[in-house]
Parts: C-alpha cells; structure tokens; sequence
C-alpha cells in the first residue's frame, strides 16, 4: 500500500483560509447574479437613471446642433426661393 501525505496543520489552515475566501467571493457573485435576474434593485432610479442621463444628453446635443444649423438652412432657403 501507498503511504498517504499528511499535511502540516499551518498547511490545513492555509488550504481552509483558501478556501473560505473562494466560498465568499462566490457566494457575494452568487447573491448579485440572483438579484440581477429577479430584479430585487428595480422600480428606483438605479435603474432609470442611466437611461434618462443618455436621453437628456442627446436631447441637448441635438437642441445644439439644431441651433447651429437652423440659421443656415433658413438662410440657404430664403436665397434659394427668392425671398
């Protein structure tokens, strides 16, 4: 018969502390998953919000661009009509 390896007991605790953080960590990536799919964070602004930054960004690039642009197609369409 083979002879087992015994592992020093500051072996056995460091394998323990190792494998405890690696139960935590997958435990935590666990509890975020599950919320994520049963959407326990919803109906607040955690998940608007972003929407509502990217909708209030476009709305103000295009308020500009509009404003920019507007004078010089009135401009070309008055020239062009004879007005």
């Amino acid at each position: 018969m083979a002879e087992k390896t015994r592992y020093s007991d500051d072996e056995l605790e460091e394998f323990r502390q190792i494998i405890l953080m690696k139960l935590d960590k997958a435990r935590k990536d666990y509890e975020i998953l599950k919320s994520s799919i049963t959407h326990e964070e919803s109906n607040d602004t955690m998940d608007t919000s972003p929407t509502f930054k990217v909708l209030e960004e476009v709305q103000r690039l295009y308020l500009k661009r509009k404003q920019a642009v507007w004078p010089s197609v009135r401009r070309n369409y008055s020239a062009s009509s004879g007005a």
